[in-house]
């Protein structure tokens, strides 16, 4: 198996240098043009096969093995805020596609942040919300969906995750008191 940290701390002084230089050349998105020049220089004094202009800026650079077959550079950076954009997604769809819609329930994700800056992929998310319901059942429930939904999320993007969940306070079932009160008011 290849051993990724031994080949990358090989590499350390260039992989610096080359992120320093991308840094250098702060360019808007969709404007990339310095970065994408860059990139395919430097592909091609690796002795790359370059392909430029892929969706305007993009750069593809191939590398000829010799060997028969195509052969896949997987990216190795995680983009948490899609990530999290995918989990609060799924998490809404709860109550639309998992609940008996005779029992209300309500999912709120009120506080999501993904990275510090605008030109930076993210590598973690954190978000925050409340879970509410009438029914003793769903919620009893809540935690066991919301590990399933968020870590079915993320194993299929390469992702991990840490849930922390409060389970709160449970329904108070008040509504068989407030048709009481409404069958009495009615009489």
């Amino acid at each position: 198996m290849v051993n990724l940290k031994k080949i990358v701390q090989g590499h350390r002084e260039l992989i610096t240098e080359t992120r320093r230089d991308l840094h250098r050349i702060p360019e808007p998105a969709f404007t990339e043009r310095k970065t994408s020049a860059y990139i395919a220089e430097f592909f091609q004094r690796e002795g790359l096969h370059v392909q430029r202009g892929i969706a305007r800026f993009g750069v593809v650079g191939t590398l000829d093995t010799g060997r028969p077959g195509k052969t896949l550079l997987i990216r190795a950076d995680m983009d948490a805020l899609e990530v999290g954009t995918q989990v609060v997604s799924a998490l809404q769809r709860i109550t639309s596609r998992h609940m008996n819609p005779l029992k209300p329930a309500v999912v709120t994700v009120g506080s999501f942040h993904a990275g510090s800056t605008f030109n930076v992929i993210p590598g973690t998310a954190e978000m925050s919300g409340t879970l509410r319901t009438f029914d003793r059942e769903i919620w009893l429930s809540w935690r066991e969906r919301l590990d399933t939904i968020i870590r079915g999320v993320c194993d299929s993007m390469g992702a991990t995750n840490e849930l922390t969940y409060e389970q709160g306070y449970p329904p108070l079932g008040v509504e068989l008191y407030c048709r009481y009160a409404f069958r009495l008011l009615a009489q």
